[in-house]
Parts: structure tokens; C-alpha cells; sequence
């Protein structure tokens, strides 16, 4: 699993703002789907193609100027599926700070079986069944 993680950093932009002065939520979505897309296609070898995206929860506002950092993580793995995680956080740089925003869950589909991640760590488990989670509940309901 550790070498299935992709990380990005946005510099939150006035133009990205909402009605509320605060950052878009369907800006941070698109970022969140372009990592999550990007590992996803590093880790298959090849293109995927999203199935699903679990439920999105906006757990604190990102303000304009703010440094978001995207970290994404490959949790499960299950024939043609791919089941990625992304974790949002917003950095103080004064205070060295983090405050997670938003944590999405993709699960993409691709072209040739993929290789198992394995978990090697306590919190790589936790990851892991989390994903394995997310993944059970998107297939039931397809």
C-alpha cells in the first residue's frame, strides 16, 4: 500500500470562491477526482473509469489563500476495481496547523485485472477495511 499514494498541494484562488467568500466545493471535488484518477491510472497501468463516488461529507470550509493538500491513497483492490481514497486538508503555515476537510472515496473500474494492495501497517489495515467497505457497499448497490 505504500506505494500506491499520490499527494498535490492547491493554492486556493479568489476565482474559486463561492457565494460565501469561501472556496467552492465543486472546485475541491474536481481536485479530489483528478488525484484520486491519476492514482488510479499510475497504480493499473492503464486509464480507469469512474463507477462511483461515496458520499461527500464538507466537514469544515477552506478559505480563500488557504494551502490544500490533496494525499491519495490506493485502499482495496478487487479484480478490474480500484478503490481510492482522498484526504483533504487545509495547512496553516503560521502555525504548522492541519484541519481535514474532506475525505472522498472513488471507486473506479479498468481495462485488466489489478494487482492486490497488501497492508503493512496497523493504519494501512484500517485503510484498507475502510476501502474494502466503501467498495462492498458501491458494488451492492449497482
Amino acid at each position: 500500500m505504500e506505494d500506491a499514494k499520490l499527494k498535490g498541494l492547491e493554492i486556493c484562488h479568489p476565482q474559486e470562491r463561492n457565494i460565501f467568500n469561501r472556496i467552492f466545493g465543486g472546485f475541491l471535488m474536481r481536485k479530489a477526482y483528478e488525484l484520486g484518477w491519476a492514482n488510479a491510472c499510475a497504480f493499473a497501468g492503464c486509464r480507469p473509469m469512474l463507477v462511483a463516488v461515496d458520499d461527500i461529507m464538507f466537514r469544515k470550509p477552506v478559505e480563500i489563500g488557504s494551502l490544500l493538500m490533496l494525499s491519495s491513497q490506493v485502499c482495496y483492490t478487487e479484480e478490474h476495481h480500484v478503490q481510492v481514497r482522498v484526504h483533504t486538508e487545509v495547512l496553516d503555515p503560521l502555525t504548522r496547523q492541519h484541519d481535514t476537510t474532506n475525505v472522498f472515496h472513488f471507486t473506479f473500474q479498468v481495462d485488466k485485472p489489478v494487482p492486490a494492495v497488501v497492508p503493512q501497517s496497523y493504519g494501512e489495515s484500517m485503510l484498507y477495511l475502510d476501502g474494502k467497505r466503501h467498495f462492498d457497499e458501491t458494488m451492492k448497490s449497482q
